[in-house]
């Protein structure tokens, strides 16, 4: 009796709650620290669980003039059709202080907060990204800029074999150990990321920073302590000089270099930024990255092996995980079954994760074919239901063969279950009348649209999501 009023009356305020404003991201919960991290996930606001799955969005910045990558109205849509709820924004420290150290460029900084908000409006969330490949200037024309390295150190470089390999030259690795050895330079570099963060931070989908892409160690590559004795230590100032210019928001951290080749250990983030800080390792089997690789050959467990080898001990330790790049190949020998193995592993272990990269071309790593649609190898994935937001971290059960999903999370009155859902045909149904009788349908253009439900009381639910017929 007790617990049938308590329902009654909980469906009664969520109902006037909908009458005033919608199933909308503003209602529910009092607002708390704006994103934070909780048993493992990334939370909201209101304490839902977030769930991405998105794109690196793109890697054509690196070469344009003005370091922006000057998308369409069109390509937002592919986005949302192809059941992506995210991007992860390239930004460059060669972008942002170009001239030299403090010296922000107005121009960019407007440019990329347009960008931002196009994203937000359309229903995205964001992820900045710092990205950087060989260092930057004189190397590559992205990263960091040329007043970050002296012509002592760069002056003979000569580029050679796969692009990657150049790392080891002296000209790159002198930039690198001038970098981890120089308080300074270290202090511009976090300068240029206040300017960013304060750039975007009225824009609350931005969930976060990802701090350095793909940072690499230099001389100490080799030093299986550096990881925890260097960069751990860097990324912990970064996050004291963001925060101070833009609360509330995620830290993604990844790896060194070091790591990949298995000669550094994990790195552990302290207890006191467990609740903002999150894992984001990216993953590159080489059998898929290597245009020689020879593909995929069907060994799931393989596959999570060598997936748990990089999230492991951060899934131990309670560490939200992101993958800000993963993929390979698309041409490659049974790609389709490799990114449908590596989602059910992901979805097991609830990792969040942004592709490598939105494009188009027929072959190599990018998500689109040359005519601008969705490559075979990624459609049983992408275009079955995305979990976004929901009340807890969900047990999810994905049958990719049938474009649908089933989830067992705990709810709790006021917090939301919200999903993408890429066709008008898709659907979502819940088992029990914990949730505000239908999903509130919110559409994002082409035929995509949010599904978004309220929980009315606390109790266990399951939520089926299929885009068959109903």
């Amino acid at each position: 009796m007790c617990r049938a009023f308590t329902r009654r009356i909980a469906r009664l305020g969520v109902l006037l709650a909908l009458l005033c404003g919608g199933c909308s991201d503003q209602d529910a919960e009092p607002v708390r620290r704006l994103y934070s991290v909780e048993d493992g996930v990334m939370r909201d606001p209101r304490g839902n669980a977030l769930l991405l799955r998105g794109v690196n969005f793109s890697g054509a910045a690196k070469g344009t003039e003005d370091h922006l990558f000057h998308f369409t109205d069109e390509d937002v849509q592919i986005l949302l059709r192809s059941g992506l709820n995210s991007v992860r924004l390239l930004t460059f420290w060669k972008a942002i202080t170009p001239d030299a150290p403090g010296v922000v460029d107005p121009a960019y900084l407007s440019g990329f907060l347009d960008q931002v908000e196009r994203l937000a409006e359309a229903g995205l969330y964001v992820v900045v990204d710092m990205h950087q490949d060989l260092w930057g200037v004189p190397f590559a024309p992205h990263g960091a800029p040329g007043w970050a390295c002296p012509d002592s150190i760069t002056q003979g470089y000569q580029a050679s074999g796969a692009w990657w390999t150049n790392y080891a030259t002296p000209q790159v690795t002198g930039c690198f150990d001038l970098f981890w050895d120089d308080d300074a330079l270290q202090q511009a570099f976090a300068d240029a990321w206040v300017a960013m963060a304060s750039a975007v931070c009225g824009q609350e989908r931005v969930v976060g920073f990802d701090l350095l892409n793909e940072p690499y160690p230099g001389s100490a590559l080799f030093d299986a302590a550096w990881d925890n004795r260097v960069l751990m230590p860097f990324y912990e100032r970064l996050i004291q000089a963001i925060e101070a210019a833009c609360p509330g928001r995620l830290y993604f951290v990844e790896h060194s270099a070091g790591f990949v080749i298995g000669l550094a250990e994990p790195l552990v983030v302290e207890q006191s930024l467990r609740d903002r800080v999150v894992y984001a390792g990216h993953f590159y089997p080489q059998e898929l990255h290597e245009p020689t690789g020879g593909g995929y050959d069907g060994d799931a467990a393989a596959l999570a092996q060598k997936v748990w080898r990089y999230v492991g001990a951060q899934v131990e330790a309670g560490t939200a995980v992101w993958g800000g790049e993963y993929g390979g190949m698309t041409d490659a020998n049974d790609f389709a079954g490799y990114i449908r193995d590596l989602h059910a592993i992901y979805a097991e272990l609830n990792v969040s994760t942004a592709l490598w990269d939105y494009g188009r071309s027929d072959r190599g790593f990018l998500m689109l074919d040359s005519e601008g649609l969705l490559k075979p190898g990624f459609e049983a994935v992408f275009l079955t239901p995305t979990p976004t937001l929901l009340p807890s971290p969900p047990v999810q059960r994905p049958r990719w063969e049938d474009g649908a999903i089933s989830m067992d999370v705990q709810c709790s009155a006021g917090r939301q279950v919200k999903v993408l859902v890429t066709a008008p045909h898709c659907h979502c149904q819940a088992s029990d009348e914990l949730l505000l009788g239908a999903f509130f349908v919110k559409p994002l253009g082409g035929g995509s649209a949010y599904l978004t439900a309220a929980c009315l009381a606390e109790g266990a639910l399951t939520v089926d999501c299929a885009c068959s017929a109903p």
